[in-house]
């Protein structure tokens, strides 16, 4: 079911959302070269699949120009957002900076990984128990 997933792109004030849905990352890729697009620029990003590792590669995450990233999970039923999308958005904006907003305080996270978050990428921010977003 999750393959017959829509994905859209809301423009709005200026403004753009990607919304991924339960889209896998290969679909995405391909509707991107369709359109002959090496790379998006967006102001947001809502990860497919609550942040799955399954449906956000790296390829993807290099291909989506962005320093907002929004994973909608409370954590309880498979783990997400598992810890490696967390680490491949931590690495490809690096350099850029970018925020990681989750809507839920997850107890899933170790102490461990926020800290080597805060001391090896000191431009990405991972705020958890988020309600609003502002672009």
């Amino acid at each position: 079911t999750n393959m017959s997933s829509l994905s859209f792109l809301i423009e709005a004030n200026d403004k753009r959302l990607l919304y991924l849905s339960d889209c896998h990352a290969n679909a995405v890729i391909s509707w991107l070269d369709h359109l002959n697009m090496r790379e998006i620029i967006v102001d947001a990003v809502k990860f497919s699949h609550h942040g799955s590792k399954n449906n956000t590669s790296l390829e993807l995450l290099k291909r989506i120009v962005c320093n907002k990233y929004l994973i909608s999970t409370n954590g309880k039923s498979h783990g997400h957002p598992d810890l490696e999308v967390l680490a491949r958005i931590a690495d490809v904006n690096k350099d850029s900076g970018a925020e990681i907003v989750l809507n839920y305080e997850l107890d899933h996270i170790p102490d461990w990984f926020t800290t080597e978050l805060e001391i090896s990428y000191p431009n990405i921010t991972l705020s958890m128990n988020s309600s609003e977003v502002y672009l």
